[in-house]
């Protein structure tokens, strides 16, 4: 990944390779269609911190995210109030 990526800017790199178009913001990205927690699969995006922070779910209950630029991207769960959203592919 290009470095000093922001969390949304990862998540719209990673669909735009894929031909989706996601907006910039991570609280715009949230507010797209929501997925219940029990529907969620491996690709959906994971809204954190009250929409302060995105993700790409794996499966299993973790994450892959771009934590900071110092520390690049990382696997992780989710933390805090999240919710997943489905991206249509």
């Amino acid at each position: 990944r290009p470095a000093g990526l922001d969390c949304p800017g990862f998540t719209l790199f990673v669909f735009a390779h894929v031909g989706v178009a996601l907006p910039h913001a991570s609280s715009a990205q949230g507010r797209l269609t929501a997925s219940a927690p029990e529907a969620a699969m491996a690709g959906d995006l994971v809204i954190t911190d009250g929409g302060g922070h995105v993700g790409i779910y794996l499966g299993d209950g973790t994450m892959i995210h771009a934590s900071t630029p110092a520390t690049g991207v990382k696997i992780s769960k989710p933390w805090g109030n999240y919710w997943f959203v489905r991206v249509g592919i």
